[in-house]
C-alpha cells in the first residue's frame, strides 16, 4: 500500500511542479520521500523543489546529489542537480554537473 501511496503522492507533486506550483508540489513530494526513502526520482524532485522555492540551496543540492548517488545512470537526477545548482547561482556547477550526467548516462 504504501508504494501506491508514495507513487500517487509523487504524480500529484510532479503535476504541480509542470503548472510551476512548487510550494504546493513540495508537500506531496515530501510525503512521497517518506513513504519510500530510497527512491531517488521522488528524492531529487524533491530537492528541486526546495531548490524553487525555499532558497535552501544547501539541502537542496544535497537531496538532488543523494539522488544522483543512488541511481548514476538516470539523466534527469542530473538535470535536476543542475537546475539546484543553476538556482544556487552556481553556473559552473550546473554545467559541470550536466558534463558529467552526459558523460555517464550517454
Amino acid at each position: 500500500m504504501k508504494h501506491e501511496d508514495a507513487m500517487k503522492e509523487f504524480k500529484e507533486g510532479l503535476g504541480l511542479l509542470h503548472n510551476k506550483l512548487p510550494r504546493q508540489a513540495l508537500v506531496h513530494l515530501k510525503n512521497a520521500a517518506v513513504y519510500d526513502k530510497n527512491n531517488p526520482f521522488y528524492l531529487s524532485y524533491l530537492g528541486l523543489a526546495l531548490a524553487m522555492i525555499d532558497n535552501n540551496f544547501i539541502e537542496a543540492v544535497d537531496i538532488c546529489d543523494d539522488a544522483v548517488r543512488m541511481k548514476r545512470t538516470q539523466p534527469e537526477l542530473y538535470w535536476n542537480l543542475a537546475e539546484a545548482y543553476r538556482l544556487a547561482g552556481k553556473k559552473e556547477d550546473a554545467f559541470d554537473t550536466l558534463t558529467t550526467g552526459l558523460k555517464l548516462t550517454k
